[in-house]
C-alpha cells in the first residue's frame, strides 16, 4: 500500500498545516471506511443460526456416543445411535448448507457491487475518450 505522507508547514497564524495533513489522511483513508460500513450493514444472523445449529448436531453426537460407548450390548447402542447421532449428523448438515447459503449471498451482493462499480468506470471512461479532441 502507498503511503501519502503531507509535511505540515507553518501558518501564518505560527501554527502548523496539521488539518490540512488530517483532510490527506481522510481522504486517503475514505474508501475502505466507505467499505468497512457496507460490511457491517449486511445481516449476518443466517451464518450464526448456522453454527449454531452446527454445534448443537455436535453436541448431540457427542451425546449418543457418550451413552452409546457406557453399553457394550449392541442391541442397547443402536436407539442411541438412531435417536441421536443421526439427528446430530443431519443438524450438521443443515447448519453447514445455511453457513454456505449465506456465503454465496453475500458474495452475489458483492459481485452485483462491483459490476456496478465496473458500469460506472466504463461509461466515465467512454465519456472520457469520446470528449477528447
Amino acid at each position: 500500500m502507498t503511503e501519502l505522507v503531507v509535511a505540515s508547514r507553518p501558518t501564518e497564524a505560527g501554527g502548523t498545516g496539521t488539518s490540512r495533513t488530517a483532510h490527506a489522511r481522510s481522504a486517503l483513508l475514505a474508501p475502505f471506511t466507505r467499505r468497512l460500513a457496507q460490511l457491517g450493514s449486511v445481516p449476518r444472523w443466517l451464518t450464526w443460526a448456522g453454527v449454531m445449529t452446527s454445534a448443537l448436531g455436535l453436541v448431540l453426537i457427542a451425546v449418543a456416543w457418550g451413552r452409546a460407548a457406557a453399553l457394550t450390548t449392541v442391541a442397547l447402542q443402536v436407539p442411541y445411535v438412531v435417536s441421536a447421532g443421526f439427528t446430530g449428523m443431519a443438524l450438521v448438515i443443515v447448519g453447514l448448507a445455511m453457513v454456505s447459503v449465506d456465503a454465496k449471498r453475500a458474495d452475489t451482493v458483492e459481485r452485483r457491487h462491483q459490476l456496478r462499480e465496473l458500469r460506472e468506470v466504463l461509461v466515465e471512461l467512454r465519456q472520457a475518450l469520446e470528449d477528447r479532441p
